[in-house]
């Protein structure tokens, strides 16, 4: 007497993401074994298949996600001739649903070492800024800074301590000094003291190649000049704000201009030139 050995079962897959981000398509699949062969004249039988496999979801996946479960087939009885060969074991459960959306793992009630509020990045000169905000905090140990040119291979640029254990807000603040030209992406990982990860979601930045601009003279009497040190493809932005921040003034400009400052009395006032999403600022004295 001999048989098939049959099929194992398709595993159960996780899938616990919050945010996707994919440039090229991803396939999860989930599959039960086939049943074994058997070749003998004697007394056999082919294997039976593999049950069905199970993917869970948290939330739903993009159509960019691609999901497969199936059952495994049955195994095949043959003769030594070949003359006969069929299948004698049975096929796989194929179950009743084996995609499922909006799991929970219960049991699981370890709070997440932070709340965060915001997390963003901007570029500003040749600098990249970047700030983000915890609504609160338990048992945070610190942060780190991630980039990436490409979603996939991501490097470290920078770690600052947590707070810790905080029940209010907490601001934090970073400058990428060396970023990376044209696209770029940035995420916050944040550890706590056992160890337990969490990360936002990817935030990507637009540089272009710094052009700067020249204000003269400085002090000025009344008139300022702004020269763009390149030729500028789109309309720049210029702001006048005094000492408190307070904006005073706006231009709008697509080539070199002058302002007139006769209005403002003596003091330091600061510019603010933005062109395609760069901000760029200058302390100017009216004398």
């Amino acid at each position: 007497m001999d048989a098939g050995g049959g099929g194992g079962a398709g595993g159960t897959i996780l899938i616990d993401v919050r945010h996707y981000q994919l440039n090229c398509p991803l396939n999860i699949q989930s599959h039960g074994g086939n049943g074994g062969n058997v070749n003998t004249g004697s007394i056999h039988g082919g294997g039976g298949g593999g049950g069905v496999g199970a993917l869970l979801f948290n939330m739903a996946p993009l159509t960019e996600v691609g999901i497969m479960a199936t059952h495994g087939n049955a195994g095949r009885d043959c003769n030594l001739s070949g003359s006969s060969c069929n299948p004698t074991g049975q096929a796989g459960e194929a179950g009743f649903n084996p995609v499922i959306i909006g799991w929970v793992v219960s049991g699981l009630a370890a709070p997440l070492p932070i709340e965060l509020q915001s997390f963003q990045a901007v570029p500003k000169e040749a600098q990249v800024h970047i700030w983000w905000v915890t609504a609160t905090e338990q048992n945070s140990d610190y942060f780190e800074i991630e980039r990436s040119a490409d979603l996939r291979n991501i490097e470290l640029i920078h770690q600052t301590p947590a707070f810790g254990n905080s029940p209010t807000p907490r601001h934090y603040s970073f400058s990428d000094e060396r970023p990376l030209a044209g696209v770029s992406y940035y995420r916050l990982k944040s550890v706590d003291r056992d160890q337990i990860i969490q990360y936002s979601s990817w935030v990507s930045v637009q540089r272009y190649e710094s052009q700067g601009f020249a204000l003269y003279p400085n002090p000025s009497q009344g008139a300022l000049y702004v020269v763009p040190q390149a030729k500028i493809a789109t309309k720049m932005h210029i702001q006048l704000m005094n000492g408190q921040g307070i904006l005073l003034k706006e231009w709008q400009a697509n080539a070199s201009t002058i302002l007139n400052l006769e209005n403002y009395p003596p003091g330091i006032y600061l510019l603010r030139i933005i062109n395609q999403g760069e901000v760029f600022e200058k302390k100017i004295v009216r004398q």
